[in-house]
């Protein structure tokens, strides 16, 4: 069941099989939205980045994440070259939208990777819209 920006789970637990009398009862558990599963550095004193495959950018860059420390990304041309650098992330954020350190024309690029400096955050989720 969708409830804001939660995910709520209802599911029923017992302590013995599926026949017979038991003793039971009804639980939740909750999640937030887009938050099933995300990517984390492994070691908190080194960040992680995480690059995209070519991706076809026509606009906005938003993401899902849990940030404790700050998360940047890096839009790589297909040269290599970093077209712009998003301002920092620092607070967690359900459906962000990035802004960037530069202006540029997102219809223009194609094939354009996104670089993602994770320093003791969480990524959930990204979408190009």
């Amino acid at each position: 069941v969708f409830v804001e920006d939660e995910i709520r789970i209802y599911y029923g637990a017992s302590d013995w099989y599926f026949f017979d009398w038991r003793k039971g009862g009804l639980a939740m558990a909750t999640l937030g939205k887009d938050r099933w599963a995300g990517y984390a550095q492994q070691d908190k004193k080194r960040p992680a980045i995480l690059t995209t495959v070519p991706l076809g950018l026509k606009g906005k860059v938003f993401v899902t994440a849990d940030i404790e420390g700050s998360m940047t990304v890096s839009l790589i041309d297909s040269e290599g070259g970093v077209i712009a650098v998003s301002d920092p992330v620092s607070e967690n954020c359900t459906g962000h939208a990035l802004t960037w350190d530069r202006e540029f024309n997102p219809e223009k690029r194609k094939g354009v990777r996104l670089k993602f400096k994770l320093d003791r955050a969480k990524l959930y989720s990204f979408n190009l819209k």
